[in-house]
């Protein structure tokens, strides 16, 4: 390896470094712990070295969106493969977002801050998109063969599935009401409804 494929090799890891922290100040402290200062001070680089690699932190924290939004679309799919008994592959989608929310709540939070955000980078808007897209192929996989949606009402079912999933997070968040069982039983409910 020559030496300018070390540099690039040493300024990755710094850059994943950057983010492995700020996201640990995500999960343990929250939105507003994160800075660019505590970032170089727990990684014991200076503060130009954060800028160099990173000229804000809006640009972190929409990085750390981006990683949302990638284990989010894997979290998802891990539910629809492993997931036996009657549920249709929706209702594992939909349970397995609430999951994630669950698992990684600070996480989950900046995305839907984010979301609701004027956003700048289109790297952002990809990965969200991209998740979109997978949540409405399956959708449309779901419907019966008879019954056929113009791409705005497959749109439209999306986004009366994704205000369910937030609507029952915040429910849990709040005050912990659903059960596991309940909130499946919600879900349930809607998906087959929506499918008929």
């Amino acid at each position: 390896m020559g030496s300018k494929e070390r540099i690039l090799k040493k300024k990755a890891e710094v850059a994943r470094s950057i983010l492995d922290v700020a996201l640990h100040i995500l999960t343990t402290e929250g939105i507003d712990g994160i800075s660019m200062r505590k970032i170089a001070s727990r990684i014991e680089y200076s503060l130009p070295v954060i800028y160099a690699h990173y000229r804000s932190k809006e640009i972190i924290t929409d990085r750390l969106t981006d990683i949302g939004f990638i284990k989010l679309r894997k979290q998802m799919e891990k539910f629809v493969a492993n997931s036996e008994g009657s549920s249709s592959p929706l209702e594992k989608m939909l349970t397995g977002y609430i999951e994630f929310a669950f698992e990684n709540k600070s996480l989950y939070l900046l995305m839907s801050s984010k979301s609701l955000e004027k956003l700048s980078g289109e790297h952002y808007r990809s990965e969200a998109e991209k998740l979109a897209v997978d949540f409405k192929a399956v959708i449309k996989n779901s419907l019966p063969a008879q019954r056929k949606l113009r791409e705005s009402e497959i749109d439209t079912v999306y986004y009366g599935m994704i205000s369910l999933v937030h609507g029952i997070i915040t429910v849990c968040f709040a005050s912990g009401k659903f059960s596991g069982r309940e909130r499946d039983l919600i879900i349930s409910k809607f998906v087959k409804a929506i499918i008929k």
